[in-house]
């Protein structure tokens, strides 16, 4: 049997434009005003933009989790193309793109349909503006300075691609999954012959950044081929009632031959290059130090945060944030008469277990291994009484599809963050879920609960489930609004700590507090880093001692703001952004102004650019008011 290398990127094109045009994302639209014509033409012209950005972008289809399983099963034979060429073709296209949003006869404003064009093109708009550039990666749902980092690229996503999202219940599954692994030594490459070329010019992660790269692709290049991930969890799959003995045996070796002649080996190819750019890699981080740097910061922050924000000014307003944060911080632990040592032994002595007494007689040693606990049924149960509390917090959200834990695979999880978030399937045929690592998934400790709040209830998952039109055009569904997602994930945090308030858990609202003092920390030192040459060290420093973490955790933090200019300020100025249109809100309407309602007009159009919310929020009470008189 054979598996399509990149040179068969485009086979599947035709198929794929034909499929998803004809099985649209969005009904027609139920409106009475304007014409029907327009609002058939507008729904076909975004279903076919979405169909454009899946051909491109295969691997989108498993992880917004389309409906249409023959579009699906198609895209899920492909990776998506990470070459020079493919950056290049992707602004002429994009480019392209934007001349037909402009020429598009627009529907009336009062319809989803409108929104969403509008939704659209300002994402375009915005990528080109990055993508113009020339180099890093410029998507719609991306804006990062270098091809590769040691979060993101061909060598670690398709792994978890492959490990957590893509299925293996049939023949054709299994083919599937056996294509994109062949494709998966040809995306390396692209990428590492992208790297270099970048270096040459100028465009170089800085050098944690590719000895964690380095360490990354040792780790997912050199395990032992019958134990490597890749493989065994194919077999696992293979081991269902799905696959007879003879085929799962054929795909199995199918399996280890292709990992064992194209994968490892362009992992070792990566390993080496990532070690041999270190040599010239600047040690500092700062996209500063590239040319147009500062420029591209900016660009960068307002595609993240899908408005112009002035970083000086922001990083003044967060600054205030974290020093009331702290002082928070600082009076429950004076409450609790925590007073031994600095500000992080402090949070330590209050959210860590005492260590165990000695016990004056030795025991005898255990005859036995002591199992180790798993912490997900602890957490689910969180879940679960969160679910209960949030749901108020927003109208409709009853019947909202459930979030499901799943542990990172351990070869994973020394290079993903701690906690990640993926929605659920568009038809709802799987819930939203919280990839973690089990390793820091630590059952009591407040920190890591608030953090896991900020991504489930009444964080993005809320966000997500009470979207009042969950079948959006996929086209929305590839777009990032960093601002609006990372900035409700924050806000959700105060929101729990107002509930957290009434009842009085004060270990609980440490936690929360302590989360969002990281979130202010952080926002700084993305502008201290990018703009204003802070070294590495000085921002580990800063962020240990200002938001009371270990060296560890503050360092990786550090290398993940270098990687990622603006994503940490665009959290800040949306959370920002959703207090402000609260308090605004709840100064215009007093009495008749009601909690729930407000979060349903936040949320229920869903992502989008900071702008477009704060008009529909002033659209709001406006209303209200008027309804009033």
């Amino acid at each position: 049997m054979s598996y399509p290398r990149s040179t068969d990127r485009l086979a599947r094109l035709p198929a794929i434009l034909t499929a998803l045009i004809l099985a649209s994302c969005t009904p027609e639209g139920s409106e009475d005003v304007g014409s029907r014509k327009t609002l058939r033409d507008m729904n076909a012209f975004l279903t076919q933009l979405g169909a454009e950005e899946i051909a491109d972008r295969p691997e989108l289809a498993a992880r917004i989790g389309l409906p249409d399983p023959e579009v699906r099963a198609a895209a899920n034979r492909r990776l998506e193309d990470r070459s020079q060429a493919a950056f290049e073709r992707s602004r002429l296209d994009r480019l392209e793109r934007i001349h037909r949003l402009d020429r598009a006869a627009l529907p009336p404003d009062t319809t989803s349909l409108r929104q969403h064009f509008d939704v659209v093109r300002a994402a375009h708009l915005r990528t080109e503006r990055v993508a113009a550039f020339g180099f890093g990666r410029a998507t719609l749902s991306e804006a990062q300075p270098y091809a590769i980092d040691q979060m993101s690229g061909a060598y670690l996503e398709t792994p978890f691609l492959l490990l957590h999202v893509q299925t293996v219940r049939s023949t054709s599954e299994a083919d599937a999954y056996l294509a994109r692994l062949l494709q998966l030594a040809d995306e390396i490459e692209d990428e590492r012959r992208r790297l270099v070329a970048d270096a040459e010019a100028g465009i170089s992660p800085p050098e944690p950044l590719l000895r964690a790269i380095e360490r990354s692709a040792a780790t997912m290049g050199e395990t032992e081929l019958d134990v490597h991930p890749l493989l065994t969890t194919l077999q696992g799959w293979l081991a269902g009632p799905d696959f007879s003995d003879e085929d799962a045996e054929s795909l199995a070796r199918s399996a280890r031959g292709i990992l064992q002649t194209s994968v490892l080996p362009a992992y070792a190819r990566l390993r080496a290059t990532a070690n041999a750019l270190t040599i010239s890699a600047p040690e500092e981080p700062g996209v500063w130090a590239l040319e147009n740097g500062r420029q591209y910061y900016r660009t960068a922050l307002a595609f993240h945060a899908t408005r112009d924000t002035e970083p000086t000014a922001l990083r003044s307003i967060a600054q205030v944030s974290a020093t009331a944060l702290k002082n928070a911080i600082l009076a429950e632990l004076d409450a609790a008469e925590i007073d031994d040592g600095v500000f992080r032994d402090r949070i330590a002595l209050a959210v860590l277990p005492p260590e165990p007494e000695i016990p004056e007689v030795a025991l005898p040693a255990a005859t036995e291994p002591e199992l180790s606990t798993t912490p997900l049924p602890a957490l689910r149960n969180d879940i679960a009484i969160w679910r209960s509390t949030s749901e108020r917090l927003v109208e409709n959200v009853g019947a909202a599809a459930g979030v499901s834990l799943v542990a990172l695979d351990p070869a994973l999880t020394p290079y993903l963050p701690a906690l990640s978030y993926q929605r659920a399937a568009l038809d709802r045929s799987a819930p939203g879920r919280v990839f973690l690592n089990a390793e820091a998934a630590l059952p009591g400790d407040p920190l890591y609960s608030a953090q896991l709040r900020a991504q489930t209830w009444p964080g993005r998952h809320l966000m997500n489930a009470a979207i009042a039109e969950p079948n959006q055009p996929a086209i929305r569904l590839a777009s990032a609004h960093t601002g609006f997602e990372a900035g409700w994930a924050a806000y959700a945090l105060e929101l729990a700590t107002e509930q957290n308030m009434r009842r009085g858990n004060a270990l609980e609202r440490i936690g929360l507090l302590q989360a969002r003092l990281i979130n202010a920390a952080a926002a700084i030192v993305d502008i201290d880093i990018h703009l204003n040459r802070t070294p590495r060290r000085a921002a580990i420093d800063y962020l240990a001692d200002t938001a009371g973490i270990d060296a560890d955790t503050a360092t990786r933090l550090t290398d993940q703001i270098s990687a990622r200019p603006g994503e940490a300020v665009a959290a800040f100025v949306g959370m920002e952004a959703f207090r402000d249109l609260r308090t605004r809100s709840e100064t215009v309407l007093q009495d008749r102004f009601d909690l729930a309602e407000f979060h349903t007009v936040l949320l229920a159009p869903g992502p989008r650019p900071l702008d477009m919310v704060e008009a529909d929020v002033e659209r709001w009470y406006d209303a209200r008011l008027d309804r009033g008189r």
